[in-house]
Formats: structure tokens, C-alpha cells, sequence
């Protein structure tokens, strides 16, 4: 078969062909992508007791609020605001959720505490590790939803950390989430397939609701061993420690008590702004007036009592510190405080909750030459709404 050049017309309606069919492989999903349900009810709300960040802005104002606690589980196993409120006079309240970190600590101090209008005197972090410069440890799965729940149309230090720390492929991986309206649905999706596992499981007359809770109880830490680690990574599998650019000490090779240390957390302290949120912290508290105060808690020790840095983070701290003092925050470390045996401890890192009155003693006692003596009233009047 002889064929003849192939005309203007019959390519130009090939290309159309060609572009409406690309249009439609791109378009198609991005607008279901966008019509999908993001309905969620009270028993989909997986973080915390139903923590709605619109209420918890109206509790900051409503009374004087001087010192307010941002953290996760090393926090709330440790301190009740009321006992240190007792103890030092200041009026404080706490912000904490368990198995956050620092993307969310940063997103509670501005979203939350920030937007409330609320301006304590002082805000304290708890820490461990190198928990605040590694900007997307546990940002995945149950966090996502909470993050969902904080964030607003417009973060420019979530999209200059999150991003920058990938350049070119961490921001287009957001773009094209944003366009094809995905970032909201791998959870939905992924609790739409345990409702259904909870549906074919659940004892006759259970509602999915309380078979979630009944899992949650069985798998909760109070079940696991308690000498081992909790939210350890790498199947305990420890960083070289070494230093690089000097000789081995007899400490290297040292193991810790529990094999609870992530090898993919940072070990070298970086205090650049896309880094991580800790520049920002120190930026936003500076422009309202609020000191800044970072508490390194101790990690679960061995039978003496001791938990020794490995010489990688003891450098990382060195480092960590020396920065905090340029930019006029507080620091406090309870790492080596022999007191805080293995009998305050109850599994993992956090303590006892049995012992959080007489924490709240000794924390006290550690901080207070540098958070000082409450203003009259215990803290600042609140601040009207809006």
C-alpha cells in the first residue's frame, strides 16, 4: 500500500487526540482525587482524646498562662502541670501528645499556642536525643492526621524544612500531591481497610469504635517489657559512635542499657533554617515575647543509675547548647542526674507516673535558677479571643 505525505489537518487532529487523552489520564484522577469524602467523625480522630486545636486555643485564653510544656510521652509520664504549678508558683499548662515530635511541637507552638493569642512567659520543650533536628521523624501514619488537623493553607517554614531537606524531589512529590488532592487519603484509605478488619473481627454487638479501643489496650507499652526500649528503631541496631576525626576512647564501643537509639536520627548538629524547626521556634518566640527553654530528658538507665552519652552525641549536645546560648534560650539536662534511678522508671524512657509529684520537685529545683520566680498570679492575664 503507497501512502502520501501525511497532511496538516490529519496531524494536527492527531496531536488533539493525543492531548485530549493525556488530559483525560491527568485529569480524570486529579478530580476524584478531589471529590473523595474527608468527612471524619469523633471515632476517627485517633490522636489523643479528641484533640481539636480550636478548643485547646480557647483553653490558653481563658486563664493567666505563664509557663506552658510542648512535647510527647517523656512529658506526660513525667510532669502534671498542677504539681509544678504547686511547686514553683507559676501557672502552667501542658501541650503534649504521645508519639509526637518536633514537626508537631513546632505546628502546636504556632498554630495552637501562637494563634490562640495566649503569650506565656516561658514555653518549655522536652527533647530526647536528637529529637529537634530531625524535622520528619513520625510525621506518617496516625501523626498524619493530627498534622492534617494543624496545619493551615499557608506554612512557610513546614514547606522550606520539608522540602528543602529533599530540594527538587520533595517539592515536586508536594505539587503533585496538591494536584491530585492525595494528601488527605492514604490515611482515610488505610483506616477504611481496618474498619473492615475491625467489622469481621469484633464479638457479636461491638461496634468498630470499641474494637479499635480493645486493640489499642492489648497492644498497648504497659504490655511490653519494660526494661526494653520504647519507640526504639532499626531493630536496636546502634551508629557507629566513634568520632571521625579523632581516636576511639574506652567509651566507644559502650552499648546503652536498652537498644532504643535510631541510627537514621542526626548525629551531627545542623542549625540551618531548612534543616529543621528549631530556627524557626527561636524566630517565632523572639517576635512575641516568649522565652524559650529545651529540656533533655534522662533515657532509661542501667542498674547504677548512669546512662552515658556515646561520643556522638555527646559532641552533638556540646554543639545543641552552645547554640541555644547564642540565641538566648535556656537549657536544662537531666541525663546525669544519678538520682533518677531504674526504679523511677516504668517501661522504656518514661517514668513512673507514680513519681511525677516528686519529679515536679526536682525539676523544679534544676530550672529554677534560670526560669526564675513566677509573676504575681503565676503567669500572664489571658488575652482576648480573635
Amino acid at each position: 500500500m503507497i501512502t502520501g505525505p501525511v497532511s496538516s489537518v490529519s496531524r494536527r487532529r492527531a496531536l488533539a487526540q493525543l492531548a485530549t487523552l493525556v488530559g483525560a489520564g491527568v485529569a480524570l484522577p486529579a478530580t476524584i482525587g478531589h471529590l473523595l469524602p474527608r468527612t471524619r467523625t469523633s471515632e476517627d480522630v485517633v490522636t489523643g482524646p479528641n484533640f481539636d486545636p480550636a478548643v485547646e486555643r480557647q483553653f490558653l485564653i481563658k486563664k493567666p498562662l505563664g509557663w506552658l510544656l510542648i512535647g510527647n510521652s517523656m512529658l506526660n509520664s513525667r510532669l502534671l502541670p498542677a504539681h509544678l504549678s504547686e511547686t514553683s508558683g507559676w501557672a502552667v499548662r501542658k501541650l503534649a501528645e504521645g508519639g509526637t515530635q518536633s514537626a508537631i511541637w513546632w505546628l502546636f507552638f504556632k498554630n495552637v499556642l501562637i494563634a490562640s493569642g495566649a503569650r506565656p512567659l516561658w514555653v518549655t520543650i522536652f527533647f530526647r536525643e536528637s529529637d529537634l533536628t530531625w524535622p520528619d521523624f513520625r510525621i506518617g501514619g496516625n501523626n498524619a492526621e493530627l498534622i492534617r488537623r494543624l496545619k493551615t493553607a499557608h506554612e512557610p517554614e513546614w514547606d522550606q524544612v520539608m522540602t528543602g531537606r529533599n530540594a527538587l524531589p520533595g517539592r515536586t512529590t508536594v505539587a503533585m500531591e496538591k494536584f491530585f488532592g492525595v494528601e488527605d487519603h492514604d490515611d482515610w484509605a488505610r483506616r477504611r481497610v481496618q474498619d473492615v478488619a475491625f467489622r469481621l473481627t469484633a464479638l457479636e454487638g461491638m461496634k468498630r469504635g470499641a474494637r479499635r479501643l480493645e486493640l489499642n489496650e492489648h497492644f498497648s507499652l504497659d504490655r511490653l517489657r519494660h526494661d526494653l526500649g520504647d519507640d526504639s528503631g532499626n531493630d536496636g541496631k546502634i551508629p557507629d559512635a566513634r568520632q571521625p576525626d579523632g581516636p576511639a576512647d574506652a567509651t566507644d564501643s559502650l552499648p546503652p542499657p536498652d537498644p532504643g537509639m535510631y541510627a537514621q536520627a542526626p548525629s551531627v548538629f545542623d542549625p540551618s533554617p531548612a534543616a529543621s524547626f528549631l530556627p524557626h521556634f527561636i524566630a517565632l518566640a523572639a517576635r512575641h515575647d516568649i522565652r524559650l527553654h529545651f529540656h533533655r530528658v534522662k533515657r532509661r538507665p542501667d542498674a547504677n543509675g548512669q546512662r552515658p552519652d556515646l561520643p556522638v552525641f555527646r559532641r552533638y549536645m556540646d554543639d545543641l547548647q552552645a547554640y541555644l546560648k547564642r540565641e538566648g534560650c535556656a537549657y536544662s539536662d537531666e541525663s546525669g542526674d544519678r538520682e533518677l534511678a531504674l526504679d523511677w522508671y516504668q517501661d522504656g524512657d518514661h517514668l513512673n507516673r507514680a513519681f511525677r509529684e516528686p519529679f515536679a520537685r526536682k525539676f523544679w529545683s534544676l530550672v529554677q535558677p534560670q526560669i526564675g520566680p513566677p509573676p504575681p498570679g503565676g503567669g500572664r492575664p489571658p488575652q482576648p479571643a480573635g
